[in-house]
């Protein structure tokens, strides 16, 4: 993998070449409906379109590079403008995708994306995360929603026994985990991120947290 990409055209080009050309035509047509929904609803900040691709599409194509090998099933956590979710039912179409997202009118969003995209492996779930019955997923991943201990949270609800949680974290990450886990730092794993200095894709495993579940609830 590159070093930090900061570059717009780099960043769309970086993709370009790693994935078939029917994958970029989906992943084009995917920024083609957030740019027709982010004229009525927030879905990214009002000046984020300059660099969508370096800001959001390489970092939702960066979290797949390190999915697990044997990942069947996956929750996106506060889908929103479906970065990641989106996209990794994009790149992976061989995988089930739950977007949960509360707010309405990006579900609306998130709906309109799997018709219009295709995305048959994706279904959208209107709910709080917290409510719906566990999924049993293979990995549980997010972006921008919360803090830690409510992602750890989810991870422990939602994932299979040998589930990971692969989130995309900024340059706080470590402060953001609880104590527990910050005087254990052997069960995380962070890989440094394309698109911001100090930001990392941070992993844990399922079956590492569960022996500290006490500690962290």
């Amino acid at each position: 993998m590159p070093d930090l990409i900061e570059d717009e055209d780099q960043a769309k080009s970086y993709v370009q070449e790693h994935v078939s050309r029917e994958t970029f035509d989906l992943l084009n047509a995917y920024v083609g409906q957030v740019d027709k929904w982010q004229r009525a609803i927030n879905l990214f900040g009002r000046k984020e379109a300059a660099r969508f691709w370096q800001r959001h599409m390489l970092d939702g194509y960066q979290l797949h590079q390190h999915l697990p090998q044997e990942c069947h099933h996956v929750l996106d956590v506060g889908s929103g403008g479906g970065v990641p979710g989106v996209m990794l039912a994009i790149l992976r179409p061989d995988m089930k995708v739950n977007l949960v997202e509360r707010d309405q009118r990006k579900c609306s969003f998130l709906r309109d994306c799997v018709r219009s995209l295709g995305l048959s492996n994706t279904q959208v779930v209107a709910d709080d995360v917290f409510v719906i019955d566990p999924l049993g997923v293979d990995v549980v991943t997010a972006r921008a929603f919360a803090g830690m201990n409510p992602l750890i949270a989810c991870l422990i609800r939602h994932g299979s026994k040998n589930a990971q949680g692969v989130f995309l974290k900024g340059a706080n990450w470590f402060q953001e985990l609880p104590l527990a886990l910050q005087q254990r730092p052997d069960l995380v794993h962070t890989i440094p991120s394309m698109t911001d200095s100090g930001a990392v894709i941070l992993t844990i495993n399922h079956a590492d947290i569960l022996g500290l579940e006490q500690e962290l609830s």
